[in-house]
């Protein structure tokens, strides 16, 4: 992952803009080890910290400018695909870099808006059109990747990955939002576009917003239609099979160490039986934490999952104190409140992976996506008493 944050003014730049922007990067140094850059364009601020993972020289650093026209680029994310589109723009300008930022810059320059339906992927990224006087913000349809917003004072928006970035920002309101709150407490998260503070939003998966000369518009660029499925129960797991393999696919394209978090349960396990199709066992390799009460620890599983695919495997088993140790760093790991049990259990495998590779592929969204929890149950059982006759209720 990266970080990305900037500011711009309606007002005209302040001295200061540049200093405020190193700071809120500052916030950010975690999510990009690999580099930072800050860059001054008319009003707008950019900022950014690199993880490299695609093309780790110099030519991908970030801020990025078009040599087209003064637009520049702040970026975090990965788009699948990136070399085809690359391909398809290449006649209509060079390319100095085999980075996924480069393309989505080019994109955004031929197809401005509409460069959003072209890009497959998880992203959250910031374009200042200077000649426009015009900013730019988007993030991916499902909002893996994060972006939080605020106006300024003087009609201004400042913005970045992190929360903790824009608390830098003294002249922002960041009062507690007690009806966010109150919703956290009811659903154990802060739903998009609240955040817990009042004069912060989050910019909803599959939207888009637009700063010109002071006023703000959001728009959304995504909606997801369902609709039947008409293939059979064996053609339907097919389907599925090679649907996994094909997003497994694009994801293991990597100039850097990659690994998988490996629980042994049935998402996990799914992720690397489809990485073990698409690439040798020895570029493999798994990781998973255990535990001493026999009750939570699932290592056992995980080990003969792995070694059932012939892949590299390690884990790490925790001792209750250490578990507790981890706690304040997990936390402070937080922008606000979050209601999930596998926080700290997640922030040590995600510590102990971190020794061995750069980034990682994870089960998460099974549950989501297959109706996993209870309480999906919970929803048809209302739902059908819903359904039923008033007088039988």
């Amino acid at each position: 992952m990266c970080g990305i944050a900037g500011i711009v003014r309606a007002s005209g730049p302040r001295p200061d803009d540049r200093a405020l922007v190193q700071a809120m990067i500052d916030r950010l140094r975690h999510r990009g080890p690999d580099g930072e850059g800050v860059v001054v364009s008319g009003p707008a601020t950019l900022g950014h910290r690199r993880l490299a993972v695609i093309d780790l020289s110099e030519r991908a650093a970030q801020p990025m400018r078009s040599p087209a026209r003064a637009c520049w680029l702040s970026y975090n994310g990965e788009v699948y695909g990136a070399d085809a589109l690359r391909d398809e723009l290449a006649s209509e300008r060079p390319f100095v870099s085999r980075s996924d930022s480069e393309v989505v810059l080019a994109a955004y320059e031929r197809w401005g808006e509409g460069c959003l339906e072209r890009l497959n992927g998880m992203f959250a990224f910031a374009v200042w059109d200077e000649e426009r006087g015009r900013l730019f913000l988007a993030r991916d349809r499902y909002g893996q990747k994060p972006l939080y917003t605020a106006r300024t004072p003087d009609g201004g928006l400042a913005f970045a990955s992190e929360l903790g970035a824009l608390r830098v920002l003294d002249e922002l309101d960041l009062s507690l939002d007690r009806a966010a709150v109150a919703k956290y407490l009811a659903l154990d998260c802060f739903p998009s576009p609240t955040t817990i503070h009042r004069g912060v939003r989050a910019l909803p998966p599959g939207c888009f917003l637009v700063w010109e000369e002071g006023r703000a518009r959001v728009s959304r660029y995504h909606r997801r239609r369902y609709g039947g499925c008409a293939l059979g129960p064996e053609a339907a797991a097919e389907e599925l099979w090679r649907l996994l393999r094909a997003s497994v696919r694009r994801r293991l394209v990597s100039d850097v160490p990659l690994g998988i978090f490996l629980s042994g349960g049935v998402d996990s396990s799914a992720v690397l039986a489809a990485a073990a199709a698409e690439a040798p066992a020895e570029r493999l390799r798994t990781f998973s934490i255990g535990f001493r009460e026999a009750s939570f620890d699932e290592s056992a599983v995980a080990r003969r999952v792995a070694a059932h695919f012939g892949v590299r495997h390690a884990e790490r088993v925790l001792e209750p104190g250490a578990l507790l140790d981890l706690v304040p760093a997990a936390l402070a790991a937080l922008d606000q409140p979050l209601a999930d049990a596998s926080l700290v259990p997640t922030y040590a495998l995600c510590r102990f992976a971190r020794e061995h590779v750069t980034c990682a592929l994870g089960g998460d969204g099974g549950d989501e996506l297959f109706a996993g929890y209870d309480t999906f149950l919970a929803e048809r059982l209302v739902a059908l008493w819903l359904a039923s006759p008033a007088a039988l209720r």
